[in-house]
């Protein structure tokens, strides 16, 4: 039902022509705690099960992403999150009105 809403928001904007600034913004979920690491593995595989592309990351590959020592991996949901400018999303120029 996510995925629906969401491309329903994407397909309403796009219909409308309405410029909310949609930014596809992915997730980013992470480990500051050793036992915090297997559960970025099942919430990786459970995203992937549902069809979604989730990226696993080491903390070597944190540190490059976030510039800090501090977890000790990650998980990227490239999909299934997005902002738009909510102002922008309610607001009607005058040639649409």
């Amino acid at each position: 039902l996510g995925r629906e809403n969401l491309d329903a928001i994407r397909e309403t904007i796009a219909r409308h022509e309405i410029d909310a600034r949609l930014e596809n913004t992915g997730q980013l979920l992470v480990a500051n705690e050793p036992h915090q690491v297997p559960w970025l593995h099942e919430a990786a595989a459970q995203a992937r099960q549902l069809g979604w592309n989730a990226e696993l990351l080491d903390a070597d590959q944190m540190r490059a992403e976030v510039h800090s020592p501090r977890y000790l991996g990650g998980l990227v949901q490239h999909d299934g999150e997005a902002l738009v400018d909510p102002a922008r999303l309610v607001w009607r120029s005058e040639e649409h009105t």
